[in-house]
């Protein structure tokens, strides 16, 4: 859940479920994906009383492919043109990190991974629960 600052709660109403940013009438926007604005706590900040440090061991970019002229343009459908290629669903790209904890407890963590595109924004495409011991580390985490 992200956590707000008070100004977002006296400008949006409770009642307002509205996700994407407006700002013709003001609205800032609601979640991860669309608020853009200064954050209390982020999504997924704080779920765990260690203390962790981590490093990433590896990234590849996703799968990228353009939309053979055969299709029906309904199909994927991209608001900002062709051009830009569409996800494979299929696709995977691969994440990988290490873990490790400090002070005196182990503990678990949740790894998040995200994925951001013009069109889209920002979007969860992965996660996996890490348990690291007290003073131990992880073997590689992948997503």
């Amino acid at each position: 859940m992200t956590w707000y600052p008070q100004d977002y709660a006296d400008k949006v109403a409770m009642t307002d479920m509205t996700m994407r940013a407006d700002p013709s009438r003001g609205f800032p926007g609601r979640t991860y994906r669309f608020y853009k604005g200064p954050v209390v706590f982020p999504f997924g900040f704080g779920l765990s009383y260690a203390k962790f440090k981590h490093a990433l061991a590896a990234a590849s970019p996703p799968e990228k492919k353009t939309r053979p002229p055969s299709e029906s343009p309904a199909r994927n459908f991209q608001p900002f043109g062709s051009d830009q290629g569409f996800a494979n669903p299929r696709a995977s790209s691969d994440c990988r990190s290490t873990w490790r904890t400090w002070g005196g407890i182990g503990g678990s963590e949740t790894v998040a991974a995200f994925s951001s595109s013009p069109a889209s924004g920002k979007r969860l495409i992965g996660f996996e629960k890490v348990h690291v011991a007290a003073g131990g580390k992880s073997p590689r985490v992948g997503i």
